[in-house]
């Protein structure tokens, strides 16, 4: 297969970059919905190579932006993935900046909406938001020659439209940002940028948080978000301990009701607003069996036992309900987990987590985990992920 190819990807690449470069001075990790042939990826990653860049599209797409970025063989950018706007949860969270061009005159409406809301919940405080294609102003086009690009567009499908820019803002500035650049491109085009201002409905949310360690009847919350947590390894473990009429979910719950097991409530912390449970940390010491041969293991299971970090504080897992995700809880979660290791007078923490699960690693590395060790996955249908499961270990010890 050829690397697919654009011209106006190589047209409009340069003016461009010349635009976001000075607004992305400063940030580290940026994704790009509808990376379309992958050419404004490479273009921009070898351009600025303090960031990373994160490539998305619909699954049709990734074959050829992997061609682009296999060819170039950049540092800043990772594989590329799988994104619907759509989608309830999105692989990152705490972006700096979101980038997408001539995406909004081609999708429907409903995922405009969609798009603009899904940026708001996954984007930090004072991120970006920074949109390229071409905008009508108070209902009028900018030239003649987008009155014809819109009627041909919606010709060929009525969903699709050059956007009102009033509309567009509206939706920015109803998910938390506000404008901050409205750039005058070549050939009728703008580049629109919006930086997040933590007055959103999820920053405020942030505020009202308390944490808490678990109590017994946190267990049913505890069990669906250990569930979450663990992309299917523990729903896996729960259907092998399940007796004949018996749910996985009441299989976790059993185990988690327990006292004095490091699968019990009691190595648990959670994060509530009004009483009502949002996310959940499990985390507790890790002691090795010296004697274990790992070789009598399930299989499946076998990876992530030889991935356990002996006398660390690990975090077994942590997860947020989806409409409270992008409010600081992880975070909050990992500075807790590190006091706990302190109290018990650990030098490091661990967890593990799927190689694939670009969100959940990206928080760990920049929280600083680093990666010691990984074991090949072995598939199974109740796990979420396949590749390799990664040890990150972050030790606490003082240098200098």
């Amino acid at each position: 297969m050829n690397k697919p190819y654009a011209d106006a990807c190589v047209r409009n690449q340069g003016p461009i970059l010349s635009a976001i470069m000075p607004l992305l001075s400063n940030a580290g990790m940026v994704l790009e919905i509808g990376s379309g042939t992958g050419q404004h990826a490479v273009h921009f990653a070898a351009n600025m190579p303090h960031l990373t860049w994160y490539s998305s599209d619909r699954s049709e797409n990734l074959t050829g932006i992997r061609l682009w970025l296999d060819e170039a063989r950049l540092a800043n950018t990772p594989e590329p993935f799988q994104l619907d706007v759509n989608q309830p949860d999105w692989p990152l969270l705490d972006l700096d900046a979101v980038y997408s061009a001539n995406t909004t005159h081609i999708m429907g409406w409903s995922d405009v909406e969609a798009f603009i809301t899904g940026v708001g919940k996954h984007l930090r405080r004072d991120g970006l938001l920074i949109i390229y294609g071409p905008f009508n102003y108070a209902g009028r086009y900018t030239s003649h020659s987008n009155e014809q690009f819109d009627h041909m567009l919606r010709q060929r499908d009525p969903k699709s439209g050059i956007r009102n820019f009033e509309d567009i803002n509206a939706l920015a500035v109803a998910s938390g940002m506000e404008v901050l650049a409205d750039v005058e491109m070549p050939a009728n085009n703008r580049i629109l940028c919006w930086k997040k201002n933590g007055t959103g409905p999820v920053s405020k949310l942030s505020r009202d948080i308390t944490y808490r360690r678990a109590v017994k009847s946190d267990c049913h919350n505890i069990v669906r978000l250990y569930s979450i947590a663990s992309d299917g390894v523990a729903d896996y473990v729960w259907s092998t301990l399940a007796t004949p009429g018996e749910s996985i979910h009441d299989v976790g719950l059993r185990r988690y009701q327990q006292e004095n097991t490091v699968n019990s409530y009691r190595n648990c912390h959670i994060a509530s607003i009004n009483d009502e449970v949002v996310g959940m940390m499990v985390a507790y010491v890790m002691h090795i069996n010296t004697d274990m041969d790992y070789n009598n293991l399930d299989p499946v299971l076998a990876p992530y036992a030889r991935l356990e970090e002996d006398n660390s504080y690990y975090i077994s897992g942590m997860a947020v309900f989806p409409h409270y995700r992008g409010s600081g809880i992880g975070k909050q979660f990992l500075k807790i987990a590190e006091e706990d290791a302190k109290v018990q007078g650990l030098d490091k923490l661990s967890l593990i987590v799927f190689e694939k699960n670009l969100g959940a690693r990206m928080l760990y590395e920049r929280t600083g985990y680093k990666e010691t060790k990984r074991e090949p996955v072995v598939p199974h249908p109740l796990i979420h992920f396949t590749g390799n499961a990664l040890l990150l270990v972050k030790s606490l010890k003082k240098t200098g």
